[in-house]
């Protein structure tokens, strides 16, 4: 009972202290294991003067100690071991044993930034060398080090008058801020103006996310079209053409694709409904499909002018390009739509294949308002045109036919929430 007494002030002394830290640890765990010791002796010896005098024996069990006085004789050498390691601790905390638990060196300079920190003396902790080296410093030490040099590089970053300067600087302290391990939360946000020779065509576009996917890399791919203020596809565009910007910081962009160049032949399947319009109309819309696609693209022609069922036609075409990658386009004056189990069925079956609905309405029918619900619902678009406008026709026929101005962006890293913007 004795020495439960000791043991439990040990251990209520050590939590209330904080003396589990390493160099209190070290003194209180040396005592203590002096007081063992001491212990360990005093009950070797006693029992050594029993096995010679066995009346001694005898006379200690008439005499044993109640529990509760055993407890509390623990208890006061507990009290004891806290003074004498009070003394120890206090005794050595000046001296170069303190150094071996304790990084004094690398504390003294971490605080050293600290100060400079909260007195916005950014251009000094800087300038500072970075002593002592990591090898000799502790990981808290450490931390707090990377941290104030980060904050001084960004805060020295926003003060720089040029653009591009600032936007670099600002860059090399967010790739420091990932390599030291910076906690997000703690870095202020990086942007960077758009420069200042952009051509007018770049300057006045608008982009579109289509599409948000990982590749099996983990990095997240991001699909975008550009457009210029007419609609017209804008290509050309390269890795410093776009920003990614998540939680008002920019993610690096680890490559930019322009996606015709990269994407597999496509098989284009242009549906002409039974009231579409004239065989030269026919004739003209894929001519213009047949001059925008690549060599390697296919185009061919579903003719439902006569004796044939629309729905069954649709249904048939978005079976063949869930196969293979392409564009599904239908050329109607929307007169005539299919009925509502065949449109739903319809509906239902361009969703599972993933391919959007385009259609090219030649005229207002009456049924030109379902036409472009279900195409907006499976992804595609419904535009009104007409062959007096040939490049807005060319232009409409581009972007849902071979993904002009689309470009695929890969990111590095996971971002589920990132933004992407024309520089």
């Amino acid at each position: 009972m004795r020495l439960t007494g000791m043991l439990l002030v040990v251990a209520v002394a050590t939590v209330i202290l904080n003396w589990y830290r390493p160099f209190e640890g070290a003194c209180g765990g040396f005592v203590l294991a002096v007081f063992l010791l001491v212990h360990a002796l005093l009950r070797r010896a006693r029992t050594a003067e029993f096995d010679a005098d066995p009346d001694l024996v005898n006379d200690e069990l008439l005499n044993d100690e109640p529990s509760v006085r055993e407890l509390a004789l623990g208890a006061l050498t507990g009290v004891l071991w806290l003074i004498v390691t009070t003394a120890v601790v206090l005794g050595l905390s000046n001296t170069r044993v303190h150094g071996w638990f304790f990084d004094e060196q690398g504390e003294a300079f971490a605080n050293e930034l600290d100060v400079l920190a909260r007195n916005r003396a950014w251009n000094e902790i800087v300038a500072l060398p970075d002593r002592p080296t990591s090898a000799h410093m502790s990981l808290a030490a450490r931390a707090r080090v990377d941290r104030d040099r980060y904050l001084a590089m960004a805060n020295l970053a926003a003060t720089l008058s040029d653009a591009g300067a600032r936007c670099d600087a600002a860059r090399t302290a967010e790739s420091f801020a990932e390599t030291h391990g910076i906690d997000p939360p703690g870095r202020l946000p990086v942007t960077c103006q758009p420069a200042s020779n952009v051509s007018r065509a770049q300057s006045g576009s608008h982009i579109r996310l289509l599409t948000r996917t990982a590749d099996v890399a983990g990095r997240t791919v991001i699909s975008v079209s550009v457009a210029d203020p007419q609609g017209a596809a804008v290509v050309g565009l390269g890795q410093g053409s776009f920003a990614a910007i998540e939680g008002g910081r920019e993610v690096p962009i680890a490559e930019v694709a322009y996606a015709p160049s990269v994407s597999p032949p496509n098989l284009i399947l242009l549906v002409v409904a039974p009231a579409a319009t004239s065989a030269r109309t026919v004739a003209a819309v894929r001519g213009l499909l047949t001059g925008i696609v690549r060599d390697r693209d296919h185009v061919e022609t579903v003719d439902c002018s006569a004796h044939c069922d629309l729905a069954t036609a649709l249904l048939n075409a978005s079976n063949r390009l869930g196969t293979q990658p392409g564009a599904l386009i239908l050329l109607t004056r929307g007169d005539e739509f299919p009925s509502p189990g065949s449109a739903s069925s319809l509906l239902s079956r361009l969703r599972r294949a993933t391919v959007p609905l385009h259609v090219l309405m030649l005229g207002r029918g009456g049924a030109a308002s379902q036409w472009e619900n279900i195409a907006n619902r499976s992804g595609g678009s419904c535009r009104e045109t007409n062959l007096t406008d040939l490049r807005g026709l060319r232009v409409s026929l581009a972007a849902s036919v071979i993904g002009e101005g689309t470009y695929l962006l890969v990111l590095e890293g996971r971002h589920n929430r990132a933004e992407v913007a024309l520089k």
